[in-house]
């Protein structure tokens, strides 16, 4: 009874009503759906315009940091060594100073703003900082402290803007900041060794600080390459493939070696000449992504002022042609849409996508919508069936995938849990697997995975699982084996990989981990074990077999 009322009108009303009615529900929805559009393409516009606005304010930072670091690395010489550097040290407080003020004369730097990102007192921090200097009362590892503190308020101001405006930040933000994390503690190692010259016994608290930023530097500079366009990556190269990033890498290299004994700066005032070289040119990197970005965003603005005018005038256009349109249309389009909701119906209420919608055998938009949507049936009825079989398996090799077999090991640690019998597991991987694509290729590689499956599981036993870890790494689990069992299981994996003859490779090896299950441990722990011991086997030499 309810159906019947959802499709029948308990007052009579003629056909042509009905159309005339429904035409006109569709042009006024249109015509609101217009200004919604219209509306929601003028928000983009704003949107792009503070983009700008923000993405300058990131480039006041940006530029603020990169003298506050150049302060901070002349101010440490001075304190640490050379107190005729002096004039140094006025010229970059010069420099910080007037990107100072452009930072605070930005559009943005509200004091509201200020005071949330705590920029506020930033003046007044740096007045402190050199007040010491110019008393020399701060030793030069404090001095770097205070400085990099002020740094990192910057850096997180940016990052901040980046998490809660992210409506109005370009992704190449991202890249543009893990530069400027680079840079500074590229400025930190300049800083650092700069003002370390002299020493003949070395401070091991200068040498841990060295190796961590060097390593800082060197993270960085990858998620730049991981995140980078095409060629944002060559611009990023012509900066690393340089003589002068070697010469200072080679540098810090040797300050962190055991066996030299530092007595100067790496080859007396070139490292600062060099190491300042090379944070110019990854600050020149970032100021020209910069540029880029502006000219996108321009073009961003430019871009939505053109399409709220076209849309303006095709909205008009629309309305005019639908008013005829929509007449002619809507009752054969009720007539076929019911028929489609009929049939949606049952086959949600009855689960049952062999249903066919019914095909009139006409040409037009909907008839060949009614022979897709019949087609998609039938693409979902052949895929429902076939999808825990695609669910479990590895394409590649035919074996259990890494989430099928996490769900049988749970079932075998609960197995071994309740009846106290013995559990192990295997992991293994190809040796130098990776030198097997560079040097035949991915498909050789392929071929590589798919004979050592094969050859792995012409050894297990029913009752083992065997499953793809991931790229060539593998996992055995087996059940009412104990240590000794799957050792020497897991050994004649080793000697029957090392005996078969791979298409077109020749012989391989592989490495082993075993593990034998402890009661009450989870799966997480016994497969680290066995993972810790395949590492082990490969550090040792591959092509063994180590107990976790």
């Amino acid at each position: 009874m309810a159906n019947k009322l959802a499709f029948h009108s308990p007052l009579p009303m003629p056909i042509r009503l009905r159309l005339v009615l429904l035409a006109s529900i569709a042009i006024l929805s249109m015509a609101i759906g217009t200004w919604l559009v219209i509306s929601r393409l003028n928000e983009t516009r704003t949107s792009v315009e503070r983009e700008v606005l923000h993405n300058n304010w990131a480039l006041d930072c940006s530029s603020l940091i990169h003298y506050l670091q150049r302060e901070r690395g002349a101010s440490a010489s001075f304190i640490a060594a050379n107190p005729k550097d002096f004039d140094a040290v006025k010229r970059t407080r010069s420099d910080s100073n007037a990107a100072l003020e452009s930072l605070y004369n930005n559009p943005l730097a509200t004091e509201h703003r200020l005071a949330r990102l705590g920029l506020a007192d930033l003046r007044v921090k740096l007045m402190e900082i050199r007040n010491g200097v110019d008393r020399r009362s701060i030793d030069w590892r404090r001095l770097r402290d205070a400085y990099t503190a002020s740094i990192n308020t910057l850096l997180g101001a940016v990052s901040y803007e980046m998490l809660h405006e992210a409506d109005t930040y370009s992704p190449k933000l991202d890249v543009i900041a893990e530069l400027a994390l680079a840079r500074e503690a590229l400025g930190l190692l300049r800083a650092t060794v700069n003002s370390v010259r002299g020493q003949v016994i070395r401070n091991t608290s200068d040498q841990i600080f060295i190796a961590t930023e060097l390593t800082l530097y060197r993270h960085h500079v990858d998620v730049v390459r991981t995140h980078a366009s095409e060629s944002e990556i060559i611009a990023l190269r012509s900066v690393l493939d340089t003589p002068e990033h070697t010469w200072v890498m080679d540098a810090i290299n040797r300050i962190l070696s055991k066996h030299e004994i530092l007595v100067a700066a790496p080859y007396g005032n070139q490292w600062w000449e060099r190491s300042s070289k090379l944070i110019d040119a990854l600050k020149t990197l970032e100021e020209d992504l910069f540029d880029k970005l502006a000219r996108e965003t321009t073009e961003k603005v430019r871009t939505q002022k053109t399409i709220v005018l076209w849309m303006s005038g095709a909205a008009l256009v629309m309305l005019f042609i639908l008013v005829g349109f929509v007449t002619i249309t809507i009752a054969r389009m009720m007539r076929d849409l019911r028929e489609l909701s009929t049939a949606l119906d049952q086959i949600v209420k009855k689960e049952n996508y062999a249903i066919r919608l019914k095909d009139r055998g006409g040409r037009d938009e909907l008839s060949h919508a009614f022979q897709l949507f019949n087609r998609l049936l039938e693409y979902t009825d052949r895929l429902i069936r076939d999808k825990e079989t695609l669910a479990s398996m590895d394409t590649l090799t035919g074996i259990m995938n890494r989430r099928a077999f996490m769900k049988y090991a749970e079932r075998e640690i609960t197995r071994a849990t309740r009846y106290g019998h013995n559990l192990s597991l295997v992991f293994l991987d190809i040796d130098h697997f990776k030198q097997v694509n560079d040097t035949y290729g991915h498909a050789t590689g392929d071929e590589v995975i798919k004979t050592f499956v094969d050859t792995v599981k012409a050894r297990i036993r029913d009752s083992d699982l065997l499953s793809r870890w991931g790229g060539e790494e593998f996992i055995i689990m087996t059940p009412e084996t104990g240590i000794n069992g799957v050792k020497n299981f897991a050994e004649s994996i080793r000697a029957g990989i090392a005996a078969t003859e791979f298409p077109g490779v020749g012989h391989v090896t592989c490495s082993l981990g075993v593990a034998q299950w402890q009661p009450g441990e989870t799966f997480e722990a016994f497969s680290s074990r066995a993972d810790m011991a395949l590492y082990e086997a490969k550090k040792t030499g591959r092509n063994r077999v180590c107990t976790g």
